[in-house]
């Protein structure tokens, strides 16, 4: 993956915890979309898309985490499923809790997910 794609992930991140919603979801759209340019799509990617379902949910954007929950349905990494499968639970009825049955999996994207890129970027400055 590219510097510059990496550095935009970097700069999401921030923007996230500076609470800059907007920005954070330009620069997760952008990463997401340079991660398909480049046919990466990997643990960064779904986890970016992560980020945007819960920022898109923030933001009272529900048709559009929706719409990517749903896209998360087919990925190949079956903890997503599972986590895309329940955040639609939450989405198309707000409030819900979770099945006590299936694993919690929401540290997935509320974790800290890019913390090793963080780390990384920290060791080289």
């Amino acid at each position: 993956m590219q510097t510059s794609t990496l550095l935009s992930l970097e700069t999401s991140l921030v923007a996230l915890e500076q609470q800059q919603y907007s920005k954070a979801i330009g620069l997760l759209e952008a990463f997401c979309h340079d991660c398909v340019v480049e046919a990466q799509i990997d643990r960064d990617y779904f986890r970016a898309q992560m980020h945007l379902i819960a920022v898109y949910e923030q933001q009272d954007q529900l048709d559009r985490a929706i719409a990517l929950c749903q896209k998360l349905l087919d990925c190949p990494n079956a903890q997503v499923q599972i986590w895309a499968r329940q955040k639609l639970v939450t989405l198309d009825h707000p409030g819900a809790g979770l099945d006590a049955d299936e694993p919690d999996l929401t540290d997935l994207a509320a974790d800290s997910p890019f913390s090793w890129l963080k780390q990384r970027f920290q060791a080289a400055s």
